[in-house]
């Protein structure tokens, strides 16, 4: 192959230029540093100290720059130099935002959530709080918020075991962070988990929270299970049974020292106050054909249980009522006598069975004001 006569002298100019400067640098330091400092750089002129680089003819100046900071002129080679990626590094100087430092996805996953809590807030709005609508709406966006994060985090789980092996069967319930670490660290890919185990977990949170209307005693009667009175009963409860062994003669007269004819129990108020719950214990019932028509209740006042008022029967439940008809009417759990001071007539009871009742406030002598039968509340043992 034939070489063009130009590009061998270019070559050869070249080399000579290279092997100048080896024998320049190799030289006095002395005297090439003070030759150095002495002469104008190329493209400056020694009289007017003024820029002319010969590639641009620019004015500006060189600096310690061997070559133009304009167009990149490098008189050793009498070549230019690329400077698109120094200029780029330079120009991209621009400060951070929180839209750039978020990713995308992450966005996605809020903007979702926020979606999600909107309409439940919503739902909130349209319906009071004790609706049954509400309080479907409030279970079916439970349940399927529960079943959907479960779903997703056995997802995590098959993932995490595809990437380690140090997973077992239990780390699904007991691991759940170093599962979805497996996740996370790996975003965006398998970003749909992320995505769905946050849209679902704010399902769950904005149904029992914002939405609510969920009355949970009523899962537990379900079950044939009640919720347990206070502690403070019980033991009070406890230790009025003991006193009540005292003397029969102590309990009637203080039962005619402290009893009030049913008439002043109550006082008339025009206002009608928000009605609130008070745990109570059934001392006793006033029998009828039926069954009973009134409850007889007793309370915890500063530490003492004293008789507080009667509810009727007509507030209770059908399947209530027939369950204290079958648990009243067991001989193991009457008494001869009540356990607090009452001033009434009726068949008296042991301190096992106990109750919620709701009332619009106190009387002066600490009776319930206007009460209304709540719930059962479990047995006292």
């Amino acid at each position: 192959m034939a070489t063009h006569p130009s590009n061998i002298a270019e070559t050869e100019r070249l080399l000579e230029e290279i092997a100048l400067a080896n024998h320049s640098s190799h030289g006095d330091p002395g005297k090439h540093a003070s030759a150095a400092s002495s002469a104008p750089p190329m493209g400056f002129s020694s009289e007017s100290k003024a820029p002319a680089c010969p590639g641009c003819r620019s004015h500006e100046s060189w600096g310690s720059s061997s070559f133009c900071p304009r167009c990149g002129y490098y008189p050793a080679l009498d070549s230019q130099v690329d400077l698109s990626g120094e200029q780029e590094g330079l120009e991209d100087d621009t400060p951070l935002s929180i839209w750039t430092v978020i990713p995308s996805y992450a966005w996605l996953a809020l903007f979702g959530a926020a979606f999600i809590f909107l309409v439940s807030g919503l739902a909130a709005a349209l319906w009071p709080i004790d609706s049954p609508v509400r309080a479907t709406w409030s279970l079916a966006q439970t349940a399927l918020g529960s079943v959907l994060l479960l779903s997703f985090h056995v997802a995590a789980y098959i993932h995490a075991c595809r990437r380690s092996d140090r997973f077992g069967a239990l780390d699904l319930l007991l691991s759940p962070f170093g599962i979805w670490k497996e996740t996370l660290t790996r975003l965006p890919d398998g970003v749909w988990r992320f995505w769905g185990a946050v849209w679902s977990l704010m399902a769950i949170i904005a149904a029992l929270t914002l939405i609510g209307a969920l009355d949970f005693n009523s899962l537990f009667e379900d079950w044939g299970v009640r919720q347990r009175a206070s502690v403070r009963l019980r033991e009070t409860a406890a230790e009025a049974q003991q006193n009540a062994d005292a003397s029969l003669e102590e309990s009637i007269e203080g039962a005619a020292a402290t009893a009030m004819p049913a008439e002043e129990e109550e006082e008339q108020t025009n206002a009608e106050p928000k009605r609130q719950s008070v745990e109570c214990l059934i001392v006793g019932y006033v029998p009828s054909r039926e069954g009973f028509s009134w409850l007889l209740l007793a309370s915890v006042i500063k530490g003492d249980l004293v008789y507080v008022g009667r509810v009727p029967s007509s507030d209770i439940g059908q399947e209530e009522y027939e369950h204290l008809i079958q648990r009243m009417t067991d001989p193991r759990l009457q008494t001869h006598r009540p356990i607090v001071p009452i001033g009434a007539v009726g068949i008296w009871l042991r301190p096992k069975l106990a109750c919620t009742a709701t009332t619009q406030g106190w009387t002066v002598s600490k009776r319930l004001r206007n009460p209304k039968f709540g719930s059962l509340l479990a047995e006292l043992h």
